[in-house]
């Protein structure tokens, strides 16, 4: 069976949502949007309409893409569209309906509000030098500041894979040399882009974020950020440029590779040099555009011994336990 949809929001999260429809049985018609500077334009090839022009289109739901929730669906309500055709992002009561046309991801807000970071002075200064040099958000970059001070505790060497233009190596690294100035990290990445998209991906082909090099990297670590704990290992990770690193044990890991394959290639490698108690963080598990990573990570949940949580600032964190 096929589904008709119009979407309510041309903007970020309608954008989204054209990557997470279940293709074979989901058509978009077009978008509805209260900007009057966006209707009757395209938006991914797609009409943009005002709310009073939906009446001229025969469909079967309106998904709400929109963090103004409320009051769009009553919009919809008194231009005679039914409650039962109206799904969101965020309205659990539509779960039904979302999952029978989207694939499992939605719109996050946890109501939760402590914010240590704001009281972090430290990780503030090492956040402001790197963000224009990372694609993660502040809440992921604390996050891997906070663990790496806590893993700085324990035995090990840390790596990263994925290091991109280097922000949060630069967090990794310097959390890391606060702790213990014994840790060596060990950054690798192609410097090239993305590696190995394949059958398990739906959205990288490969090549994609390949706008750095190393001398950037270097400049950000050595020279705004004064460290020298760090190892960068060019190639592809583990084939090219395992052999550099003391992988005698590993206490933490950061992947950020994107695509299924990487990430299973890496995991495979590093699971028996990984400390007990130590911990794998997959920058890319929340995220419907690297879905292949998340489906590795589901692979591994009926493993006994490790344990996978999900952290809903996007987060897939493996935990070695034997």
């Amino acid at each position: 069976m096929s589904y008709k949809v119009l979407v309510f929001g041309a903007g970020d999260a309608g954008r989204r949502l054209i990557y997470i429809v279940k293709q074979d049985i989901v058509d978009i018609m077009g978008f509805i949007d209260n900007d009057q500077l966006k209707q009757g334009k395209k938006f991914y090839n797609k009409p943009v309409i005002s709310p009073n022009e939906i009446k001229s289109f025969k469909y079967d739901f309106i998904v709400i893409a929109s963090q103004n929730e409320k009051e769009i669906r009553e919009q919809l309500i008194s231009l005679g569209v039914s409650k039962k055709e109206i799904i969101s992002f965020l309205n659990v009561e539509d779960a039904e309906q979302w999952s029978a046309l989207f694939k499992p991801y939605a719109n996050i807000s946890p109501g939760a509000t402590y914010s240590p970071w704001f009281e972090d002075q430290e990780f503030l200064k090492k956040y402001d030098k790197v963000k224009c040099d990372t694609l993660v958000d502040i809440y992921r970059c604390y996050e891997l500041w906070m663990l790496v001070k806590q893993y700085g505790l324990v035995d090990g060497n840390m790596l990263e894979v994925g290091v991109y233009k280097g922000g949060t190596a630069g967090i990794i690294c310097s959390a890391a040399q606060l702790c213990n100035k014994n840790i060596i990290v060990y950054l690798a990445d192609t410097f090239s882009g993305v590696v190995k998209a394949g059958v398990n991906d739906s959205i990288y082909r490969g090549g994609e974020h390949g706008d750095t090099d190393v001398e950037h990297v270097e400049h950000l670590l050595k020279d705004e950020l004064y460290l020298q704990n760090y190892r960068i290992l060019k190639g592809t990770f583990p084939e090219e440029t395992h052999s550099l690193v003391d992988s005698k044990s590993i206490s933490f890991c950061h992947i950020d590779v994107d695509v299924y394959d990487s990430a299973k290639d890496i995991t495979e490698w590093l699971w028996d040099k990984l400390v007990v108690g130590g911990m794998i963080v997959y920058d890319d598990y929340g995220w419907e555009l690297c879905d292949g990573v998340t489906k590795y990570l589901n692979e591994q949940k009926t493993k006994a011994d490790r344990r996978l949580i999900y952290n809903l600032n996007g987060h897939g964190i493996l935990i070695k336990i034997q």
